[in-house]
């Protein structure tokens, strides 16, 4: 196996698909990387894409040392909410099972 070969068959096997969508996947552009509005003060402590209630959106959602979670449109590049509880740092995040 070349190199090339090698890296299509780690993309196949992370994503559990054939050979073929993972060339397709391997061999696809990186897109530019950018900065999203309303970023934390301090930094990211977790990072996951959850769906919305209403149809189903995909949106970023962070949490941070500042005890905020914010939600981003990674498609329109906008900041959806941001809502700061009053326990101290969010060190982790995950959605539920239902997608809320």
């Amino acid at each position: 196996l070349n190199e090339d070969r090698a890296d299509h068959q780690i993309v196949a096997e992370h994503y559990n698909t054939s050979q073929e969508q993972a060339e397709t996947m391997a061999d696809q552009a990186v897109p530019e990387p950018y900065s999203l509005p309303d970023p934390p003060s301090d930094g990211v402590t977790g990072l996951t894409y959850v769906a919305t209630q209403n149809g189903g959106k995909v949106v970023l959602a962070s949490t941070s040392w500042d005890g905020s979670i914010r939600l981003h449109d990674t498609e329109q590049k906008t900041h959806v909410a941001t809502k700061t509880m009053d326990c101290g740092p969010l060190l982790s995040l995950a959605p539920c099972k239902s997608g809320s």
